[in-house]
């Protein structure tokens, strides 16, 4: 079996569709996972880096005390040219010494995130898409018995706090396998409760911390907290833009579905 070089997965995370083989394999999906968080926070960290005016000060400076070469005497347009395209060029230079040092430091400083809570933004995100065929019923057991249906077995579901709702739910995929999400709508924010099959501790979903009579775990990716708890057997994993506390508790109030 060969697993994917790192030429393929750059050419994957650009938008070349997968090897066959990938479908399969742990490893390549991890891997391929990881590469598109890596992209993510780099494409963040580029768009939030702007030249500080002191060092554009600094720039200029060097610039100008560099010993002037005499211009040839035939081509005075062109070096008073020259010299303006130099001016101009100076916050860009700027710029560019700012990223010199910073995605360096970033890359070596920042916390790195496993690829499960990578895979898992992007299905919050998905569930957050217009485009996304949802299942929508008021009703959570309804809910529940068509989540039964695509999945197999039947998944637990919340009972919602003041200022919550079901707006439904759908049939994702997660490591190239069928799971399911339920999306609720609260005051704080659109949240993805998402079934797993696997346990937390083979997620590496962050640090245990306790809520209520329960143990759960909790990690971030982008501007997205994760919080994720064990019940008979199956992982429940809430995504938002919330605190911890407030998916944890979230998840507090799931209970076993009734069958229909």
């Amino acid at each position: 079996m060969t697993h994917l070089n790192d030429e393929q997965l750059e050419l994957i995370v650009q938008g070349q569709a997968p090897p066959p083989h990938v479908v399969g394999c742990e490893h390549c999906q991890a891997r391929l996972a990881e590469s598109r968080a890596v992209r993510s926070r780099l494409q963040s960290a580029f768009s939030s880096i702007r030249a500080d005016a002191g060092l554009a000060a600094s720039v200029r400076q060097l610039v100008d005390d560099r010993p002037a070469r005499p211009a040839p005497a035939q081509h005075p347009r062109e070096w008073r040219a020259g010299r303006r395209l130099v001016r101009s060029l100076w916050p860009a230079m700027a710029a560019a010494a700012v990223l010199v040092i910073a995605i360096p430091l970033g890359l070596y400083l920042a916390e790195p995130k496993p690829a499960a809570a990578a895979e898992l933004y992007e299905l919050h995100q998905h569930a957050l898409s217009p485009e996304t065929d949802l299942y929508v019923h008021a009703d959570p057991q309804e809910l529940a018995t068509q989540l039964e249906q695509k999945l197999g077995f039947r998944p637990a579901v919340p009972q919602l706090g003041a200022g919550m709702s079901l707006r439904g739910c759908c049939v994702v995929h997660f490591r190239n396998k069928p799971v399911g999400s339920y999306v609720v709508d609260t005051d704080r924010g659109v949240i993805s409760v998402v079934v797993l099959t696997e346990k937390t501790d083979a997620l590496d979903l962050g640090e245990e911390f306790g809520y209520g009579d329960r143990v759960y775990r909790a990690t971030s990716f982008a501007e997205c907290n994760m919080v994720a708890v064990e019940l008979d057997g199956f992982t429940y994993c809430a995504i938002g833009e919330v605190s911890n506390e407030f998916l944890a508790d979230l998840l507090s109030r799931l209970v076993p579905s009734e069958p229909r």
